[in-house]
């Protein structure tokens, strides 16, 4: 019996625009038909750093690097602390943005041997613990564990052939939510461990909110942020040979707040649609975090600068 030989053609994407928008819909998730609007704690240089005295108050008890401090250095933006054993600690006065590195060497006080991911995540849990890291947040809101990473290092020899790896160090991320909404940006909080559970490095970038909630917003459908985000994405790709859709891969799509960088003062928090989409072209792959409004009010338009609403428009936000 012969066989027959069929000649196949690969089969070609249908994808098309509406299709990828649409799949950008499909993917947004928890996506609320109103949203508060909370208003935000406004720092000042002594503000921010009474938020690095009470971390220095918390740690001083079990750390001698912060029963004394070598020198504090006040810039315009933020405030410096050298400690002993070369540790330091900054705070941004527009934010209260915290951060504290321990000034350990890469390489040292590395882990005893590689831990799974559940152990890890139990350790970076009970770090998180002891410096009360859920301190930062107000009432109605939560700060849960979102994700672990690990720092490993290998070498090879002259053969080519390579050692088995060793934990470096062992990473936790963590989100702020507000009445369930996650406050999308960089990590709200991350703790950084070294070996035998030494704290590596340590930051709080959590926005705390006001006692007051500035009203509620009607939210966008999801397909409205849909069309918005791919309007949003064409527009930093530019032009090119080939349509956004044909190039693009949506990583995540997500609806929450938005925290604005730590260099800048925020006084509410913007409800946006975000997503992550990877470009990937036969030259080069890149990718880009596309965010646009999540509601129609004009004064709720979140900056591609990463600059806070002008204080003239706060007050026509819906009460």
């Amino acid at each position: 019996m012969k066989s027959s030989n069929l000649n196949l053609k690969p089969t070609l994407s249908l994808m098309t625009e509406k299709d990828f928008i649409q799949k950008l819909a499909d993917t947004l998730k928890n996506v609320p038909a109103t949203v508060a609007v909370p208003s935000l704690r406004q720092y000042s240089p002594a503000l921010a750093q009474g938020r690095a005295d009470r971390f220095s108050r918390l740690m001083a008890k079990t750390d001698a690097r912060f029963v004394s401090r070598k020198d504090m250095l006040v810039q315009p933006h933020r405030t410096l602390y050298r400690l002993a054993q070369n540790a330091r600690m900054e705070v941004h006065h527009a934010s209260g943005d915290l951060r504290f590195v321990a000034g350990l060497n890469p390489m040292e006080s590395l882990f005893a041997k590689v831990e799974t991911r559940e152990v890890l995540t139990r350790n970076v849990e009970a770090a998180a613990s002891k410096l009360d890291i859920r301190q930062w947040i107000g009432k109605n809101e939560e700060l849960p564990f979102e994700r672990l990473w690990q720092i490993k290092a290998a070498s090879v020899d002259q053969k080519g052939q390579a050692s088995d790896p060793v934990l470096c160090r062992a990473i936790g991320a963590y989100r702020h939510h507000i009445a369930k909404i996650p406050v999308l940006g960089a990590a709200s909080a991350v703790v950084k461990l070294a070996g035998n559970g030494e704290l590596d490095a340590f930051s709080v970038s959590v926005r705390e909110t006001s006692d007051q909630l500035l009203g509620t917003e009607r939210v966008l459908r999801a397909d409205a942020g849909a069309k918005q985000l791919y309007a949003q994405l064409a527009s930093l790709m530019g032009k090119s040979k080939s349509a956004p859709f044909e190039m693009a891969t949506p990583q995540w799509v997500r609806f929450g707040y938005l925290a604005q960088s730590r260099r800048q003062a925020q006084r509410v928090l913007v409800p946006v649609f975000m997503a992550a989409i990877d470009i990937k072209t036969e030259n080069e792959q890149q990718g880009y975090i596309v965010t646009v409004p999540a509601t129609s009010n004009p004064s709720l338009l979140p900056s591609l600068r990463g600059a806070d609403i002008p204080a003239d428009l706060e007050r026509r936000i819906r009460k």
